[in-house]
Formats: C-alpha cells, structure tokens, sequence
C-alpha cells in the first residue's frame, strides 16, 4: 500500500460515492496511420480495472472535455530525449485544487523514438499500467510481476497483463482508507492527519521518507528517464530538501529539456530557495514553452510582486490579460491586480 500515496504523502483517490467517472477520450494527433486498437485499449483497460474490483468504480464516455474527469490525449511522443529504451510511453498527471481532485489528464505516446508503432500488447499494458495511477495508485511497485511496476521488461510487448493480486490489493485497501485528496467535499482537510491512514501507512513524516527512497531507487533502476529523476526531485521537495530537488530536475532536464513537469518542479524549487533570477528565468522558459497557461504567467507575475518589482509584475499581468481575456475573471490574478495597485496607486489594470 505505500506505492498508493502520492510523492506528498496524501491518498489521492475518487469518491465512490460520485460515480461513474466520466471519460473523455480525444482523438490521436496523427490520425491516419494509427491504429483502431490504441483506442480500444484504452476502453478495454478501463473496463478491465473495474471488474477486477468488483464494479466499485464505473467510468462513463463523454464527447466534451468540459465534462470529463479523465482526460485522454495523445502526442506523437511524449519523450523527447531520444533515448531507444526506458522512453516515456504514457504519463498521468493529476489537477487538485486545494483538497480536491479536479481532474487527472492521460497522455499516450503514438509511437517510439524510432518512430515505430506499439503493438496491440504493449499499449493495452501501458493503458493498464497508467489507468492504475488513475485510479490513485500513484507510486510504483517493486515487484516486476505487477502492472504497477515502473519498467517496462521484454514480456510487457509480447504478454498481455493482468493486475496482480497484489495491484488489487493495494487498490481496494486504497479505497477503505480515507481520502486526503478526492473530486468530493467529503475530503479530510489537507493536513489533517486520519488515524485510520496513519495506523496503515504510518506518520506523514513516514510516508516522505518513504517515498524518497522509492524515488532513489527508481533513479538507479531508469537512469536514463526524466521521470525518475523527476520524481526524485519531487520527493526531496517535499521534504523541503531544494538543493537535491534542484539538482534532481536539471539531471531530468538534462535528459529531456522539453519535460515540462520537470521545469515546473525547478521552477518552484527556485522560489522556495529564495533564488529570483533562476526562479524568472524558469517560469520565462514555461510561458515560451505554453504561452496559453495562466499560472505560468501569474507565477511569474507574482515572484516580481515578491520581489518588489512593481512595474515587471504589472507588465506581465498586462500581458496575460491581452494574451487570454477569461484571465480577468481569475480569482488569483484579480487579487494581484489589487495588491499591485495599492502598491502603485496606478489606473486598474483590470478594464
């Protein structure tokens, strides 16, 4: 069960009670020439996972994204480092807001570095592999045998798999523990500790500690992925270790310079080590890297803020408003909006 809590050390998991989930799947990058079979993978793994719990969680299709909890996409490649083996195949990816699970976002590979298809085998697996994060599974086991294992071995492209007895175990354990984070009000609070949580999986002191060795050992096992190295810095983060978590996302970097949760990690890691020039210059590169994404800019807005730096922080502000105009409507930049004014005493920036 300790591969269930995320790299903070919270259960991350859905209400049961708020079911079905709903799905949304998009349609492939590159759609002629990719086969029928990576979708209805995708479908089969989804259905696979929930009859081995015994229906306890059901998922339902919808056709707008605006409805979905689950978001699938697809990219040519996820991993741009090139690498032949231990490549990124599929990455899951959850969006909390505070103590609550908004949405969680599935991004599939198309194909390999050499440009190659996967085979039917091998994207049913990795679709079962990513569906168990999912569903709030979101360490890795360290037995190879199980579908939550970080790597993918030889048989995983020639033997269709299934979820061990031990992946069910850790999910239906999972899901009589109580929720840190869930898509319900009925969450604990963050940092409130359950004493049911705690009696199984020990203080959160614990379960940091844990989850750093975890992410050391995935790092000598996948060098070679800036996932591993990623995660390694995640967990150094959380326990307020920068420098390491610093020098963890550049060696993820350094393997793959467009992993864009690799940057946001350095990013932050800057900031709570008080370095300001590091700190622009990661969120500069994020905002060049999705120009359309808010909270790049408001970070960004905000270090300048911090920083005393009036005027930057209101020309980016500026420019998120020309850049994307819902943005006025956002309860965070509205708030810096004000705070830049009762600095500056200058006309509102929000017309």
């Amino acid at each position: 069960i300790k591969n269930a809590v995320n790299d903070s050390g919270l259960i991350v998991r859905w209400d049961t009670v708020k079911m079905p989930l709903k799905v949304h799947i998009a349609n492939p990058s590159k759609s002629i020439g990719i086969p029928d079979y990576y979708i209805r993978s995708v479908k089969q793994s989804l259905n696979d996972w929930s009859s081995s719990i015994d229906g306890t969680i059901k998922f339902e299709y919808v056709n707008l994204p605006a409805l979905a909890d689950i978001h699938i996409r697809f990219v040519p490649q996820i991993d741009k480092s090139g690498a032949s083996e231990g490549f990124i195949a599929g990455l899951t990816k959850p969006f909390l807001k505070g103590n609550r699970l908004e949405y969680v976002t599935v991004t599939f590979s198309e194909f390999k570095p050499d440009n190659s298809l996967f085979n039917e085998t091998e994207f049913y697996n990795t679709s079962l592999h990513e569906f168990g994060h999912v569903l709030g599974i979101w360490g890795h086991s360290e037995n190879k045998n199980d579908i939550m294992n970080a790597i993918a071995h030889k048989e995983f492209s020639k033997t269709k798999r299934t979820p061990t007895q031990r992946d069910l175990n850790t999910l239906k354990l999972l899901y009589k523990l109580d929720p840190d984070v869930s898509n319900s009000d009925s969450a604990i609070a963050l940092n409130k500790e359950s004493a049911k949580n705690e009696s199984v999986l020990g203080t959160m002191d614990l379960r940091l500690k844990t989850k750093l060795e975890e992410a050391k050992a995935y790092t000598q096992k996948a060098s070679y992925s800036p996932i591993s190295w990623r995660q390694l810095g995640d967990a150094y983060a959380n326990m307020n270790d920068y420098k390491n978590a610093i020098e963890s996302y550049n060696k993820s970097l350094s393997i793959d310079g467009s992993f864009i949760e690799s940057r946001e990690g350095l990013a932050h890691a800057y900031f709570k080590s008080n370095d300001f020039v590091n700190t622009v210059l990661q969120y500069q590169k994020l905002i060049s890297a999705k120009p359309a994404n808010i909270d790049y800019s408001y970070n960004l807005a905000y270090v300048y803020f911090k920083n005393q730096k009036y005027s930057e922080s209101k020309n980016v502000i500026s420019a998120i408003l020309v850049k994307n105009s819902k943005s006025k409507d956002d309860e965070k930049v509205k708030n810096l909006i004000n705070r830049l004014e009762e600095k500056t005493g200058k006309a509102s920036l929000n017309k």
